[in-house]
């Protein structure tokens, strides 16, 4: 190293604080000074040995750091907040102790659930899904299902037991209680029975019919009219019309319809009877022959019949029509089809379309209310 040449100029020697600063140092190396290619080489000491870092404090004041520090936690961080915001961005696993403020609007925490939670010291509201049930609706559910387990005879806990079929220990049987019921039970050998009742629900409608027999035809007469001013409803189910002219008379070919009605006034009265005598019939519902009908509209059926006696011996037209007259009705209901309903303030009627007294006529009609 005999190039090597060394030259201090310095020294500044202050007397603050009885410490010493170094303000100056020049060196020459190798006859140049230094830099990034001709570099000095240094090591610090604290005054014993070397040491490998270099202390820093801020003497009781403050630092200043340019750039991105990084830090790894060790022991407690008292951290104060100056100036806000803050900007925050989170690497790794992060250990909080303390608390933090977040802004409701820019601020977030992107946290990801490990273990258990327990949250506790929630101030203010929070928001539940859409359709979450609260506890108000809990509580109103529970006590309706309460009232209803208070009002059985039998709790719905024991009826649920005895309805139990998968054990093996349980026998279902039905038998009569007496009544025209039917007592669906469940229970276990040796136990108190459990069931409910079974009542059949008869299919049959309480039914009636009106007839008015030997009833003499007339010009647009009407034969037989029913009228329904109640509030039931009544379903045509039948009509007939048969020849009941036995006496010699010069019959013709007799038009017979079946029109709907809004009412009728006068005529004969008929009652209709019932084929039950328990059923009774509704108020409104009203029959009667060769009366004055109001409203009439819409042709529901119609058929020619000859208007000449008829009479056991040789067979004629009137003979061969009178047979069937007898075995099938003039209308009847269509299968799997509705019956010709009649509500309130509507009715039907059967009319003779024909100009002609000469014949009389049998005409039923056979209905059901509800």
């Amino acid at each position: 190293m005999d190039r090597l040449k060394w030259f201090f100029a310095f020294i500044f020697v202050s007397s603050m604080a009885g410490a010493a600063y170094l303000d100056e140092i020049s060196v020459l190396i190798s006859g140049s000074a230094p830099s990034a290619t001709n570099p000095l080489p240094v090591r610090l000491t604290d005054g014993s040995s070397f040491i490998s870092a270099l202390p820093v404090t801020d003497n009781g004041g403050s630092l200043t750091v340019d750039g991105t520090l990084s830090a790894t936690q060790s022991g407690t961080w008292t951290v104060q907040q100056g100036t806000p915001p803050w900007s925050v961005s989170q690497s790794g696993a992060w250990t909080t102790g303390r608390t933090w403020t977040l802004l409701n609007t820019t601020d977030s925490v992107n946290a990801v659930q490990s273990g258990a939670w327990n949250i506790t010291n929630i101030t203010g509201t929070v928001s539940l899904p859409t359709g979450a049930s609260t506890s108000a609706l809990q509580t109103t559910g529970n006590t309706s299902l309460g009232n209803i387990d208070t009002d059985l005879d039998v709790a719905l806990s024991t009826r649920a037991s005895a309805a139990n079929q998968t054990n093996g220990t349980q026998k279902t049987r039905v038998t009569s209680d007496g009544t025209n019921d039917a007592l669906v039970t469940n229970a276990a050998p040796a136990s108190n029975s459990y069931g409910i009742a079974v009542r059949p629900i008869s299919l049959e409608l309480s039914t009636f019919s009106v007839v008015t027999t030997a009833t003499v035809v007339g010009n647009n007469k009407s034969m037989l009219a029913l009228q329904n001013t109640g509030t039931s409803v009544v379903r045509i189910r039948e009509i007939w019309v048969i020849n009941d002219q036995t006496t010699a008379v010069t019959g013709v070919a007799g038009l017979f319809e079946v029109r709907r009605i809004t009412s009728f006034t006068g005529g004969t009265s008929i009652t209709p009877v019932s084929y039950d005598s328990a059923d009774t019939l509704p108020a409104g519902i009203t029959s009667a022959t060769a009366s004055t009908v109001a409203g009439e509209g819409v042709l529901l059926r119609s058929g020619v019949w000859s208007t000449d006696e008829w009479g056991p011996g040789t067979l004629d037209t009137e003979g061969l029509d009178h047979a069937n007259q007898q075995l099938e009705p003039f209308w009847k209901q269509t299968p799997n089809g509705k019956a010709l309903t009649i509500r309130q303030n509507q009715g039907i009627h059967v009319k003779f379309a024909t100009n002609s007294t000469a014949g009389a006529f049998n005409i039923r009609i056979v209905f059901t209310v509800e």
